[in-house]
């Protein structure tokens, strides 16, 4: 019998089919003259995607909820290699990548070398957080990682490093050779799973849509709390890429030390959206009364630990869900007659839909489907709605401004000696002023372009230095000291740093750098709109650029400079890091030198991961400023070449005749633009209406930038 999974994301595939629909008269036809405007805003939309990261403990069953949850059944191999520290996108349903196959990562020896030195920030919160993580471990075991991996592949080992191999199909064994458990070359010489493990930085499967409505990533994730700790690096490392978090938990032991570890974590990221899966409930002695027991104390304890309830709590079985697709029929019969299943899905329907209904998965879709709609989708709906709201405004006043020059300047037949000469100085004059028109917005939108590259230039060396600058003066301060509690009192047993000070700092002067650095781009953008405006409006009238600022991206920024631990202490003594302080007779100079060395290096990563955000910040919103500016001088463009295209038009039926029929045709066919202008401007009236209604929520009426005065180009 038939069996299919809920899908995920139809509402907001509707959401966008009406937006879609809503504008597609104004796109209709071969003279449509927003058609290259709202097209690209439609194509955006299309592409829009979420990124849905599935972490947890290893064994937790992350790989197995995959499965069940996308209908992959058993694609993604469930068994995890001690030495892989792999994370495998699946990518269903991008416009813009493969519709199949995939392909590996492989690492290269500076990749591992970045993997021991780690990202600052993402180093403290894991040390910090995730029980037993020690950086000297972590060192041992790439070390190992490289060595075994080099043991099983030989001479291949030097010749595969950073390279990366692409399928046009990729099978569970293919997938098994760069990511699975299993590759023994000694004791199974003829099998190949696991080959690649060893060496392979990520995966990237392609697939179809399957249950997804919208493009979205799903992410499986080394497990964290592991022995292997190369793992905890690397999943804590993607956690900056993912809309929604979906953690596992065991249902045997929920909510160890190191689930709370990771949940603490996962709340720094803000903006984001946690769901806390309690799987294998049918593991459970009793899941009709254990599951609503479980699920209580595990609110009650989460509550405690994270100091809010920004989560939502699920329970089931991907192992159910599993057998819905994959059981056999007296198997599924079987699982149905049990008391749990029996409780948890009541009769009605098959029974492979009575076992998928107790697994819970059907309520985690609809909860992926809810928060995919309110997080990523919405705002890629709102810079949409935006976007093609301005333009249509912009087509409707450039038609408007047509239609009634061409209204006006319908011929009078009964002079016909004099119209001619009168028509032909008309249209001549008409078509100069249209090409130094068109030159000239060229001339702004260029001018308009060079200055937003040139600002974020500036402002990403000024936010650059700002933050060097701060780090050196606190590094003096620290030396100094140092130096002075050595030379008053010798070596303490024990030095510590405040730097909870020094992040605060940073992270407030890059809010602000970029804050600077986002008004003058939002300045920029105005005045050459304004200067655009001022080139049209002789030939077109006004154009309204009043929303050029509304639902940019990047409005503000939050700098990751955020240890959980106010304190770095250094042990004089301890035989353990820190390797220099172990000479007693180190003097103060020579210690207050490697203070400034050490203190260098441990922030460095931390400073260039801010200057990344920075870059990517300003990236965005430049690119959405220089496209909004092009598509205000693409608009003026497309009015003006077709209503020079008709100029040209006339000009040459006045030259072929000039009896009174042919100029009785320039009227009929003036008429007939008129009419054809009329129609337009209605059909994009009738757009924007359609907008307003179904999406005037999402239109944002975005303030003014602070101090921003429009001026001249």
């Amino acid at each position: 019998m038939t069996f299919s999974i809920d899908p995920i994301a139809e509402s907001p595939r509707r959401r966008i089919d009406t937006f879609a629909g809503d504008l597609a008269p104004a796109t209709a036809g071969d003279e449509a003259e927003a058609k290259p405007l709202i097209g690209r805003a439609l194509e955006r939309l299309r592409a829009a995607s979420a990124t849905v990261s599935v972490v947890g403990q290893v064994k937790s069953g992350k790989s197995s909820l995959i499965n069940a949850l996308t209908g992959l059944g058993n694609f993604l191999p469930t068994e995890v290699n001690p030495w892989t520290a792999v994370i495998t996108n699946l990518y269903f349903g991008h416009p813009n990548k493969p519709a199949s196959g995939g392909e590996f990562q492989l690492f290269s020896e500076s990749e591992w070398l970045r993997m021991i030195e780690g990202d600052a920030e993402t180093r403290r919160l894991t040390e910090e957080l995730l029980p037993g993580f020690r950086r000297d471990i972590l060192e041992r075991q790439v070390l190992e990682m490289q060595q075994n991996a080099e043991r099983r592949l030989g001479a291949l080992y030097r010749l595969l490093l950073g390279k990366t191999h692409r399928f046009n199909e990729i099978t569970p064994e293919v997938l098994e050779r760069y990511v699975s458990a299993g590759y023994d070359a000694e004791t199974n010489p003829g099998s190949t799973a696991g080959r690649f493990s060893g060496i392979t930085k990520s995966a990237s499967i392609f697939l179809p849509p399957g249950p997804f409505r919208v493009p979205v990533t799903v992410s499986d994730t080394p497990g964290i709390n592991d022995p292997f700790l190369v793992r905890d690096e690397i999943t804590t490392s993607s956690f900056k890429h993912a809309d929604i978090f979906v953690v596992t938990l065991s249902a045997h032991q929920a909510l160890g030390p190191a689930d709370v570890a990771l949940l603490k974590m996962l709340s720094v990221h803000r903006g984001k959206r946690t769901v806390i899966f309690v799987n294998r409930i049918d593991e459970l002695p009793d899941p009709v009364k254990d599951v609503p027991e479980l699920l209580g104390a595990l609110d009650a304890r989460l509550k405690d630990e994270l100091g809010q309830t920004g989560y939502v709590l699920l329970a089931g079985s991907a192992g159910w869900g599993r057998m819905a697709l994959l059981g056999t029929d007296a198997e599924v019969e079987a699982a149905v007659a049990a008391p749990a299943v029996a409780h948890l899905a009541p009769e009605g329907g098959t029974a492979r839909e009575r076992i998928y209904r107790a697994s819970g998965l059907p309520q985690l879709a609809a909860c992926l489907s809810q928060l995919i709609e309110a997080g990523p989708i919405r705002a890629a709906l709102s810079e949409a709605a935006t976007e093609c709201d301005s333009a249509l405004d912009l087509m409707d006043k450039l038609l408007s401004a047509r239609l009634g020059k061409e209204r006006s300047h319908l011929v009078d037949t009964s002079d016909i000696p004099n119209l001619i000469a009168v028509e032909k100085e008309r249209i001549d004059t008409r078509l100069t002023a249209l090409s130094d028109v068109g030159r000239g917005l060229d001339a702004v939108s260029g001018h308009g372009r060079n200055a937003i590259l040139a600002n974020g230039d500036v402002a990403i060396v000024s936010v650059s230095n700002v933050v060097q600058s701060t780090l050196n003066a606190f590094v003096q301060e620290q030396v100094r000291a140092l130096g002075t509690a050595m030379q008053a009192e010798g070596a303490p047993e024990r030095w510590s740093i405040d730097i909870e000070a020094l992040c605060r700092r940073v992270e407030a002067q890059v809010m602000s750098g970029y804050r600077n650095a986002r008004i003058e781009i939002d300045r920029i953008l105005m005045r050459h709109a304004e200067a655009l405006n001022d080139r049209i409006r002789p030939i077109a009238g006004e154009m309204d650029v009043s929303k050029i600022l509304d639902s940019l991206p990047s409005d503000e920024i939050l700098p990751g400079f955020k240890p959980h631990s106010a304190l770095v202490e250094m042990d004089f003594t301890a035989q353990r890091g820190w390797k220099f302080w172990r000479a007693r007779t180190m003097s103060a100079e020579e210690a207050m030198e490697r203070l400034s060395q050490i203190i260098h290096a441990e922030m460095r990563p931390a400073v260039e991961a801010l200057n990344r955000t920075v870059q990517e910040a300003l990236a965005a919103r430049n690119k959405a400023a220089m496209d909004r500016l092009a598509d205000l001088a693409r608009a003026a463009h497309v009015l003006i070449e077709s209503e020079a295209g008709a100029l040209k038009s006339d000009a040459l039926a006045l030259t072929q005749s000039g009896t009174r029929e042919r100029i009785a045709q320039i009227q009929a066919e003036r008429t007939r633009r008129a009419e054809a202008i009329s129609a337009r401007v209605a059909v994009i009236g009738a757009a924007r209406e359609a907008l307003e209604r179904d999406f005037g929520d999402l239109v944002a009426a975005a303030p003014a930038a602070a101090g921003a005065v429009p001026g001249k180009v």
